[in-house]
């Protein structure tokens, strides 16, 4: 089932000059640009949404707690820890 060389060029001139071709090309070419506009625009609200909940979020700095030294683990640090937690204080 082969096509002769003749015919297939015959047939793709036809389809060229086709004028509903024409058009549905036009048209395919219109909805792919729009759908492009349509994925940008939703992926720039996506991104200027994160950006705003993201400087919303890190915008506001708690104020210091004055309430003696910073507590860490004691192995690592060895008293620098807070007498409210005296199961963290090195043993003697």
């Amino acid at each position: 089932m082969s096509i002769e060389p003749t015919e297939f060029v015959a047939r793709l001139r036809a389809e060229r000059e086709d004028p509903a071709r024409e058009d549905a090309l036009r048209r395919d070419r219109a909805a792919r640009r729009r759908r492009a506009a349509l994925v940008g625009g939703a992926a720039a609200l996506v991104l200027g949404g994160f950006a705003a909940w993201l400087a919303g979020a890190t915008a506001w700095q708690r104020p210091p707690v004055d309430e003696g030294p910073p507590t860490v683990a004691a192995p690592f640090f060895p008293g620098l820890t807070s007498p409210a937690e005296p199961h963290l204080a090195p043993r003697a």
